[in-house]
């Protein structure tokens, strides 16, 4: 158990390393109001978000070549475990990617296949800049729907199998548009993730609609608002394994980063609600303070507040 325990309190210094050291949009604002439901207070617009890889060399071309994001600067750390870290920004997202010295093993491809994190939608001005990146970095151009005058939707993988939702507005989309980002889960159970995620975590829920039967028959998908970013899922009316727990565990999108101001009020609130916490409040040297807790289905959620703002 010690040894278990140490394991993650090692892995959650690497999630909130690699998101509070990005310098956020200084227009962010959190509003009393906003917050008003909310048992912690968010300090960084956008989520950030944790992918293991199996090769980071097909996963940097990938992201940084063809989707054409922005790279983060190097950690200025040695893994604890070993490994490498890539960070690359989407709007006020930061994507992850880790490897670990042993690969692990890969999870079912396809959004519904598996209970867990499945889904990233990332936001693009001009989808015509992007075909480009992707045939230059040797990819196939994504196949973007007749869509209507706002926007077209493509869906992609990523080298691991990892689906992308690429939604693409036009060359005169505005910043504020593309800080935009959405977390997709498929859950194993509708009703107890819109409770965690509305009730307990507080995040607005708006209106859920019906996904097109050619995708999941008689299925809703929900949405929850946190900052520009957010987290929808849906429930599938068929038999799938759950792939969630230990972010080193299996390869694919393995956990979600919220950075708040206050851990240890957020630590009290949520352990009142019956969160299950899975490392408590820590101290990671002079960088951060952190804790892990589980949602239903076992995904991994951090909450971090960089030292400076405590």
């Amino acid at each position: 158990m010690t040894q278990l325990k140490a394991g993650c309190v090692a892995l959650a210094l690497i999630v909130v390393l690699s998101g509070i050291s990005v310098i956020t949009r200084s227009s962010f604002v959190v509003r009393a109001q906003q917050q008003s439901a909310r048992p912690f207070e968010m300090v960084k617009p956008g989520l950030d978000v944790g992918v293991v890889v199996s090769d980071m060399e097909k996963a940097k071309k990938f992201y940084g070549g063809a989707l054409g994001l922005k790279p983060l600067p190097a950690l200025p750390i040695e893994l604890p475990g070993g490994g490498v870290m890539v960070r690359y920004q989407s709007g006020a997202t930061v994507i992850k990617l880790r490897t670990f010295p042993t690969t692990p093993p890969a999870v079912e491809k396809g959004t519904m296949a598996a209970n867990g994190i499945r889904l990233l939608t990332i936001y693009i001005r001009n989808s015509e800049t992007l075909a480009k990146q992707f045939t230059d970095a040797g990819y196939p151009s994504p196949q973007f729907n007749a869509g209507n005058s706002a926007y077209r939707i493509a869906f992609i993988n990523d080298p691991d199998g990892n689906r992308i939702e690429l939604i693409a507005f036009g060359p005169a989309t505005s910043d504020d548009v593309l800080d935009r980002f959405q977390i997709g889960l498929t859950v194993s159970n509708a009703e107890k993730s819109r409770e965690f995620y509305g009730k307990v975590l507080g995040l607005k829920e708006r209106d859920a609609v019906a996904l097109p039967s050619s995708i999941a028959a008689d299925t809703m998908e929900y949405f929850f608002e946190a900052g520009v970013s957010t987290i929808k899922f849906w429930s599938p009316k068929t038999e799938r394994p759950t792939r969630t727990g230990a972010i080193g565990a299996l390869l694919g999108i393995r956990y979600v980063t919220f950075i708040v101001k206050d851990v240890d009020g957020t630590h009290e609130l949520l352990k009142a609600k019956g969160v299950k916490i899975t490392v408590p409040p820590v101290d990671l040297g002079s960088i951060a303070r952190i804790m892990l807790v589980s949602d239903p289905d076992g995904n991994t959620i951090e909450f971090a507040s960089p030292r400076t703002a405590r």
